[in-house]
């Protein structure tokens, strides 16, 4: 989508799902600094919401932390904080709240976010917007996204994922082309799961939010 421009992401909007019957509509985790709970950014979730659009967020570097640590590539250390960002900002400025029927998918399990999530509960918890936006708690908002595990795949990062989310909201995720598919496919052959629950990150979950493509 092209934001910050409301107008024309809404026009985008339109080609893809109705003239192309693209399956969802991708977005970064910020536009111009902006983080996606922007209001500037309303029009765009109303109408997403309005059609139920699956939405999937990969982050990118916000203005803020372009140059933080010099020499260290962003994906390493910024991204998954740059996702975090993101989340907090659209559960505390009510884009969530007020667009339920948007389905959200984070990519690399929602980067930060399942280590921060307890941190998240007593802090975020304490915004003045949370009893509005967030009537049931952060985990329960939290517990509503859909989370994939490109760079997330590793036994840590998948047990806190696993704390976190629902499982049936955890969906194989590769990176590809940055990160190695391969990698990806042995770290999760590494992790101990169950038969049914490995089967239904690699792909039953997907099947199950995106039914048209089951065979």
């Amino acid at each position: 989508m092209p934001l910050p421009d409301a107008e024309g992401s809404l026009a985008e909007i339109e080609y893809a799902l109705d003239t192309l019957k693209a399956d969802g509509i991708g977005l970064l985790s910020s536009y111009d600094g902006k983080y996606l709970g922007d209001p500037s950014f309303a029009p765009v979730f109303a109408e997403l919401n309005r059609r139920k659009t699956i939405v999937y967020t990969h982050p990118t570097t916000s203005k803020c932390c372009t140059s933080v640590m010099p020499g260290v590539p962003p994906q390493a250390v910024e991204y998954p904080f740059e996702t975090t960002r993101t989340i907090t900002s659209i559960l505390v400025n009510g884009t969530v709240f007020n667009n339920p029927d948007i389905r959200w998918i984070f990519s690399h399990g929602g980067g930060a976010t399942p280590m921060l999530a307890g941190r998240m509960v007593e802090t975020v918890g304490r915004h003045p917007n949370a009893k509005k936006f967030m009537p049931d708690g952060i985990l329960a908002e939290l517990r509503k996204f859909y989370y994939d595990t490109a760079s997330a795949d590793t036994e840590g990062s998948m047990a806190a994922l696993r704390v976190m989310a629902a499982l049936s909201h955890i969906m194989f995720g590769t990176d590809y082309p940055f990160v190695s598919v391969a990698g990806g496919v042995q770290h999760l052959s590494a992790d101990e799961m169950s038969p049914a629950d490995r089967e239904a990150i690699d792909r039953g979950n997907a099947m199950a939010l995106l039914p048209r493509l089951k065979i």
